[in-house]
């Protein structure tokens, strides 16, 4: 493909989104601020208004950093709020593209503005925040890519006030050796953590992993979805979100160590198989495609949370995987974040139950359950290989040091 020709695909994908944003402001639920198109709105200025300590004084289910910009963002009345978030996310949109660009390749910033096409068919992601989590972490990834990881390191621990799932790049980082970012990123997590504790106290993090307390399955969620339609449960409001039943203290703690055990696996496969730090930026494929893609998989299928929003997360990194010719994996990506784009559009008719809802979801949950194998798999068996090279290239290396292989630590001894 020339440049001329990726500079016009971008140029026109990024006017479709100017276009869509511009129908959502013009839309009457919100010139209203009514309907389930600004239920989120709605949330952000009762937060924003409230009087009183976040955290201590009332429960917020958001970390410190959105809480900060929902508090910029959606100070004037709902219609208000509702339209300027959208351009912010819109602005947010566009930053998470540049940051692919930069760090990796226009290629792969022309696959993300592609893939979340499906997201603009009813674009309720420009009225939530999730992509404020997602621009923060990426270009901190593209930092410490272009050998700039103080940099690299603060963005991606910021990132973790807006979301909590970016804080599954400290101990990735860790492990393929890109230390210096790994340092910065746990000293800004730290730091934060500091002002959170003294602003909100220490129960802040507890109500944004329990989303304020909260107990049921939420029906898009993977057990859940199934819970719903093998029990037939009855569906409730709860914390913002649809939910059925409620989640036993066995289930979640049986779902938390199966997302530990799962991360730790990822781990030692990406340690073992990333010996330095010149292996991390030469298999970007692994360290910044399918390796996250199946830690946040992981967090999304073992959580009793999957809202349809959530989908948007695997977008970047499933465009990094398509552009390092890992296109199984990021196929799989896209029918995750597909499936949950269809379901923000028809989250009236899931609540109701309707069947091709209730297909899709389920379809939507299947895609996840098998990207999350198929990943596990693909790094397993990367990082063998890996491991196999590294053997080769030792035993085929040995003979020409002019030391043969008996007495190779013989002499290593005498020169000690």
């Amino acid at each position: 493909m020339s440049r001329r020709i990726l500079l016009w695909l971008v140029v026109a994908l990024v006017a479709f989104r100017l276009v869509a944003l511009v129908a959502l402001c013009a839309q009457p639920s919100v010139a209203t601020g009514r309907g389930n198109l600004t239920g989120d709105i709605r949330r952000f200025h009762k937060i924003a208004i409230e009087a009183g300590v976040p955290y201590r004084d009332r429960q917020v289910e958001y970390p410190l950093l959105t809480y900060g910009v929902i508090r910029v963002l959606a100070i004037g009345n709902v219609p208000t709020s509702a339209r300027t978030i959208a351009v912010f996310s819109f602005l947010c949109d566009l930053a998470v593209a540049a940051a692919l660009a930069y760090g990796w390749s226009k290629k792969a910033a022309l696959v993300y503005l592609i893939a979340g096409l499906a997201y603009l068919v009813y674009p309720l992601i420009y009225l939530r925040l999730d992509l404020l989590s997602i621009a923060l972490a990426l270009w901190g990834l593209a930092l410490v890519r272009r050998h700039k990881p103080a940099g690299g390191g603060i963005l991606m621990g910021v990132a973790v006030f807006t979301k909590l799932w970016p804080g599954l790049l400290l101990p990735l980082s860790w492990v393929v050796r890109r230390s210096r970012s790994a340092y910065v990123m746990a000293a800004t997590m730290f730091a934060g953590l500091g002002a959170w504790a003294v602003i909100g106290g220490t129960s802040g993090p507890m109500q944004v992993v329990t989303f304020r307390g909260a107990r049921g399955w939420q029906i898009e969620s993977v057990i859940g979805a199934f819970v719903r339609t093998a029990l037939s449960l009855p569906v409730h409001p709860e914390a913002g979100a649809l939910r059925v039943g409620t989640v036993p203290a066995w289930a979640r703690t049986s779902l938390t160590l199966l997302l530990g055990l799962t991360i730790l696996a990822v781990l030692v496969w990406m340690y073992r198989a990333v010996p330095t730090q010149t292996d991390a930026d030469e298999q970007p494929g692994y360290v910044d495609g399918v390796a996250p893609i199946a830690m946040i998989t992981a967090m999304l299928v073992f959580s009793p949370l999957f809202s349809p929003q959530y989908g948007v997360w695997l977008l970047p990194f499933g465009a990094i995987a398509w552009w390092a010719y890992e296109r199984e994996v990021a196929t799989w990506t896209f029918a995750v974040t597909t499936g949950s784009a269809v379901l923000l559009s028809r989250i009236v008719e899931l609540k109701n139950g309707g069947p091709i809802e209730l297909t899709v979801v389920t379809m939507r949950n299947m895609s996840a359950i098998i990207l999350l194998a198929l990943t596990l798999y693909r790094i397993a068996k990367w990082s063998k290989a890996q491991r196999a090279l590294r053997t080769k290239a030792a035993g085929t290396a040995a003979p020409s040091s002019g030391v043969s292989a008996a007495t190779e630590p013989t002499a290593a001894v005498g020169q000690n």
